[in-house]
C-alpha cells in the first residue's frame, strides 16, 4: 500500500532496510550444514513499490551494496503477451494468442491498430492494459456489439482515464497534500505547456512560488507530466536518478531554443481531464 503522508518516513525507510539486510542472509543461513541438518537450497525475493524502494536507497548509507532488480514495463510487446497469454488461458480453442485482435476487435481506432492503440494510451503497468481491454469488452458486450468497435474503445478509455488518475492519487502517499485540486487545474487545456504555463496553473491553486518547482518535479515523478528531451520526444520516468537525466537534456534543449523547459501531461490521463492533444 501506499504510505501514508503523515506517517514517519524515514523511520519506516529505515526498518525496511532492515528488512532487505536480513533477507540477504536468510539463504546464507539455509545453505549451512552440521550434523543435525542438511543444506537447503533456498530464494528469497523481496518485491517493494518504486516509490518505496527510492525512499529505502535515500536512508541506505552504502546503497551501492543493496543488490536489486528493476521491473519495468517499457517493451510494448510485454504487456501485449501478458494480455495475450491471459486471453490464450481461458480460451483453449485459440492456438496463437495474436488471433484475438482479427478475431474480437475492429481493425482500426483513430488510424492505429487496436494492440498499438491500447499501449500507447496506458501507463506501462501490465494491471493497466488489463483494465482497459476488459473495459472496452464490457462496453462493447453492453452494447449488443459482436466485436469490440471503435467506439467501445473510446467509451472504455474514458473509464480506464479515471482509473489511472485515481491510482496516482492513490499512490501520493509521500507526496504533497493538494495534490487532487493542482490535477484538476489541467483540466481542459493542451497537452504540451510551457513551464510558464504549468508554473501559472500552480499559482492559482495558491502553490507557494518557492515551492512550485518542487511540484513540478513531484508531478513528474507520478509520471503525469513529462520534460520534453528532443523535438517532440516527451520521456515519463518516476526513476529520480532518470528523471535528473531528463532534466539535463531539457535543460540543454531549452537553451538551444533561447526558452523554457516544455512538459506534455501523459496521455493516459486525457481522456478523463479532456486534454487537447495540441
Amino acid at each position: 500500500k501506499a504510505w501514508d503522508k503523515e506517517r514517519d518516513i524515514v523511520s519506516l525507510s529505515e526498518f525496511f532496510l532492515g528488512l532487505l539486510s536480513a533477507a540477504a542472509r536468510v539463504p546464507m543461513d539455509f545453505r549451512r550444514d552440521d550434523s543435525r541438518r542438511d543444506p537447503v537450497k533456498v530464494t528469497l525475493a523481496v518485491f517493494l513499490r518504486s516509490d518505496i524502494f527510492h525512499k529505502v536507497m535515500d536512508v541506505a548509507r552504502e546503497p551501492d551494496k543493496i543488490r536489486f532488480s528493476r521491473i519495468a514495463w517499457d517493451d510494448k510487446q510485454l504487456l501485449l503477451r501478458v494480455l495475450e497469454e491471459r486471453f490464450a488461458a481461458s480460451h483453449e480453442v485459440i492456438r496463437n494468442p495474436s488471433e484475438m485482435w482479427g478475431k474480437y476487435f475492429c481493425p482500426k481506432i483513430k488510424t492505429l491498430l487496436p494492440q498499438d492503440y491500447f499501449t500507447k494510451q496506458v501507463l506501462p503497468r501490465p494491471r493497466d492494459i488489463l483494465i482497459f481491454v476488459n473495459a472496452a469488452v464490457t462496453v462493447a458486450v453492453n452494447r449488443g456489439h459482436g466485436i469490440v468497435e471503435e467506439n467501445d474503445i473510446l467509451e472504455a478509455e474514458k473509464q480506464y482515464s479515471q482509473y489511472a488518475l485515481e491510482s496516482i492519487l492513490v499512490e501520493n502517499g509521500v507526496g504533497v497534500s493538494s495534490l487532487e485540486s493542482i490535477i484538476y487545474e489541467f483540466v481542459g487545456c493542451k497537452a504540451r505547456l510551457s513551464s510558464d504555463e504549468v508554473s501559472e496553473r500552480l499559482t492559482k491553486v495558491q502553490v507557494p512560488t518557492e515551492k512550485i518547482a518542487g511540484v513540478i518535479d513531484h508531478l513528474c515523478s507520478l509520471t503525469f507530466l513529462g520534460v520534453e528531451v528532443g523535438p517532440e520526444d516527451f520521456r515519463f520516468s518516476e526513476d529520480p536518478q532518470e528523471y535528473r537525466k531528463n532534466l539535463v537534456l531539457a535543460r540543454k534543449l531549452a537553451e538551444e531554443r533561447f526558452g523554457g523547459v516544455r512538459y506534455m501531461i501523459n496521455r493516459p490521463f486525457w481522456a478523463f481531464l479532456e486534454v487537447a492533444e495540441g
